[in-house]
């Protein structure tokens, strides 16, 4: 892997020190109604292909969604790629499938593979957010993907991004997020690209993905300042969720198939499939 820019390094060193714990997020309230949500959102596109599809999970860190597909796909295999040799020791330590299952080292804008490899291309919560070149990493995973395969991503939405910056009375990050489409959600994080549903779908179509489509999740409820940190949680939300988590998840089904609330996620959803 060629040497890192400024930004990579900035990007690696942040989640370096967050591998160890990284997966502790499963343990707060509101990440577990968002990962039930995403991985409906997920399944529903895994339905559409062969039993034996062959999935790159693009920046993958930990695996935590390679491990979930795998486990539930029993004939699937898959490949994980990512730039933080932290995160791809965590990632290892899940690996109990064998030959079905490879973690690899790698950047996503300039990815080792053959055209026409995978069937299905997925990358998670913020990966384009932290790459430097979103339309090229784009390009490069359409690149590996096969004719008619579907490519997933789960991207920062600005306008959430804007209100997160507001609720902390931060109105000079909201502006700069409004206006370029860079900013922070906290800040011991570095900068990161946002994304209207506008804005992903035409990348998406400049890689050559007909007809992307997105989705917002969740859509009702939106996370407090302790749901940006690997530990604790705002006690209010997490008391409510806990309560209600049944009758919230099923309320945000009602609403995230309805592309006109997409625009209100606090993730956009995006998928489409190459040309």
């Amino acid at each position: 892997m060629k040497e890192l820019s400024k930004y990579e390094k900035e990007v690696m060193d942040y989640f370096s020190g967050k591998a160890k714990d990284y997966d502790d997020v499963e343990k707060q309230s509101y990440w577990r109604l968002s990962d039930r949500l995403l991985w409906s959102l997920i399944q529903e596109q895994l339905s559409k292909l062969q039993s034996d599809f062959h999935f790159l999970d693009a920046g993958g860190g930990t695996g935590r969604w390679s491990k979930k597909i795998l486990e539930n796909y029993p004939k699937s295999t898959g490949v994980l790629v990512d730039f933080s040799d932290k995160m791809m020791d965590e990632a290892i330590k899940k690996n109990v499938f064998g030959e079905r299952w490879k973690v690899i080292i790698g950047n996503i804008q300039k990815l080792n593979f053959d055209d026409n490899t995978f069937d299905l291309v997925i990358n998670t919560h913020n990966v384009l957010g932290f790459v430097e070149d979103t339309e090229k990493a784009l390009v490069e995973m359409s690149r590996v993907l096969k004719k008619k395969g579907i490519l997933i991503s789960v991207v920062p939405n600005v306008y959430h991004g804007a209100f997160f910056n507001l609720f902390q009375s931060n109105i000079v990050g909201a502006k700069r997020l409004i206006t370029c489409h860079k900013g922070k959600f906290v800040n011991n994080m570095p900068e990161l690209n946002m994304f209207t549903p506008l804005s992903i779908k035409n990348l998406y179509k400049k890689a050559g993905i007909l007809s992307p489509t997105c989705f917002g999740f969740p859509i009702l409820i939106y996370p407090g300042y302790q749901e940006t940190q690997l530990h604790g949680e705002t006690k209010e939300i997490a008391d409510f969720i806990s309560i209600n988590f049944d009758k919230l998840y099923e309320l945000e089904l009602k609403c995230i198939k309805d592309e006109e609330c997409s625009a209100r996620g606090n993730n956009i959803f995006i998928f489409g499939l190459k040309e």
